[in-house]
């Protein structure tokens, strides 16, 4: 287990033992969490939720990952929309501009 006093206020400045998860949140964790499979986030929330709430169903630890799980493919249908729009139009325009060159297409 790691140990540094100026980490926490944990017993003995404990962060973590063995089998027991320790969460915490970093300034960057928005842009390393871009590179994150939107399931495997789902996964980690669920088992967040489980343990600050060990009183919740099986129903509504899923309940809660299946949402955070939507709202996480929603967050990045924007970026997919970009990145497949944009070199279709690339291409089209492309094509345009060839067939431009020769008269008999035009």
């Amino acid at each position: 287990s790691i140990t540094d006093d100026k980490l926490c206020s944990c017993p003995g400045g404990v962060i973590s033992k063995p089998g027991q998860a320790f969460w915490a949140t970093i300034g960057d964790a928005a842009l390393a969490s871009d590179f994150i499979r939107c399931s495997d986030k789902a996964v980690v929330y669920k088992a967040w939720i489980q343990a600050l709430f060990p009183e919740f169903t099986t129903h509504h630890l899923d309940q809660a990952s299946g949402r955070f799980l939507t709202k996480c493919y929603q967050g990045r249908a924007v970026v997919g929309y970009i990145l497949v729009i944009g070199p279709a139009l690339g291409l089209i325009s492309g094509l345009f501009s060839v067939a431009s060159l020769f008269p008999a297409l035009a």
